[in-house]
């Protein structure tokens, strides 16, 4: 361990110094440390406390990293080394945890990396795992993956049809298996287990439960001073164990994750104008899918029920009306599929007015912005039999009074 600190200290040295001392030798030599702290960090034989000070200290210099002559070579040394080691250890989903914590900044790294030309021939190398990991990785990591994937695919296009098709059959398995598991999503979780430690939790049963993060609690063993050695002045050391309740957080699988649905629509978007020639059929399978999903829906028993969360049904009526804007973006591509399901889409839309609440002005605003594309389409004559119903200003803008005042001209415009 030794050794790993005289790294860490020599290699912030080396980051410190002037750059424009870039003779071969110096290059050489700080190369080498970097590598050093590198594979300290993926060295499973090494504390957690080592791997994530030595990762610290990479992430705190990743932009100097960009001005150095030889950076190339630092880039593959972070893709062949993180990303393996990313693919090859297991996802945790238990906050705090040295282990996450880990995997985030190594994620983060690569989320940080200046966007470049000199990062251009290692994109494909790093998008190819990044799209796998996604699919096995926790809620808090799959965000930070999916942003990578939207970014280097805006700024390089690379073609990835493969990973792309893979990916998109991913999104369809999540959407699908969201109508089996609606009465799981809005009920607000706990889990407590005060006489049992972390360790003897069956943490894969309460994942399988869970849509979004929640709250564990669990007992902890710790010794504390007894009363004797506080009011003595005998140097040992007297301690009896303490029982006391600890509090962790566990993070939703990617695939359950009602928040990283909510991004989805995004990224689909983008994989649309890149890929849609290549993959025309795996995006028109997703248009009927994405219609019954926006039929989804609590019902009564369940927004009356106390335990029912608001916060999860508003994230959940957000990744709708995303889906709702992804199908008025692809409308006209695939209008024969829209018009074959315009049943759905009819009452979709006049759920989506209804469920929406009154204060979540955007949210409607969203919503009715989607409407105006189906609307100014061949698809308007499928509204022809419901204008009574749209034309309903408590249904349209609902009763809240901001919403009115707001969203009245949009509406009536569209």
């Amino acid at each position: 361990m030794a050794n790993n600190v005289i790294v860490d200290t020599h290699y912030t040295q080396n980051m410190n110094r002037s750059v424009t001392s870039d003779s071969e030798t110096y290059q050489q030599c700080n190369y080498q440390q970097f590598q050093m702290l590198v594979h300290s960090v993926v060295d499973q034989l090494n504390t957690d406390e080592v791997r994530l000070k030595h990762l610290q200290n990479i992430s705190d210099n990743i932009e100097v990293l960009s001005t150095l002559p030889n950076y190339p070579a630092y880039i593959d040394l972070l893709v062949k080394n993180f990303l393996r080691s990313l693919i090859e250890t297991d996802t945790v989903f238990i906050i705090p945890s040295n282990a996450q914590t880990i995997r985030k900044q190594m994620i983060e790294i690569f989320h940080r990396l200046p966007i470049s030309e000199v990062l251009r021939p290692f994109v494909k190398d790093i998008l190819s795992p990044i799209f796998k990991l996604l699919t096995k990785e926790n809620e808090e990591n799959a965000l930070l993956l999916l942003r990578i994937i939207v970014e280097y695919m805006k700024q390089f296009r690379p073609q990835m049809i493969n990973e792309v098709r893979e990916f998109l059959q991913f999104v369809h398995n999540v959407y699908r298996q969201k109508a089996s598991a609606l009465d799981q999503i809005f009920t607000t979780k706990t889990f407590s287990y005060p006489t049992m430690t972390i360790n003897e939790i069956d943490i894969i049963n309460i994942i399988e439960q869970i849509c979004s993060s929640v709250q564990l609690t669990v007992k902890k063993i710790q010794n504390l001073p007894t009363q004797s050695s506080l009011t003595t002045d005998d140097t040992t050391n007297s301690s009896s164990p303490q029982v006391v309740l600890d509090t962790f957080t566990i993070l939703s699988r990617a695939s359950h994750s009602v928040k990283l649905l909510a991004e989805f629509p995004v990224a689909i978007v983008l994989l649309y104008q890149l890929c849609r020639q290549s993959l025309q059929i795996e995006f028109g399978d997703l248009v009927p899918l994405f219609l019954r999903y926006l039929t989804l829906q609590p019902n009564k028993e369940q927004k009356t029920d106390s335990k029912f969360n608001m916060e999860i049904y508003i994230e959940f009526l957000t990744t709708q009306a995303k889906t709702l804007s992804f199908l008025a973006f692809v409308g006209k591509t695939y209008q024969d599929q829209l018009a074959s399901n315009s049943e759905l889409l009819v009452i979709a839309l006049l759920q989506l007015l209804d469920g929406c609440p009154p204060e979540n002005v955007q949210l409607r605003k969203d919503i009715i912005v989607a409407a105006r594309h189906f609307l100014s389409s061949d698809l308007r004559t499928l509204f022809v039999p419901h204008v009574k119903r749209f034309f309903d200003e408590n249904l349209l803008l609902s009763i809240g009074y901001t919403a009115r005042e707001t969203l009245k001209p949009l509406a009536y415009n569209t």
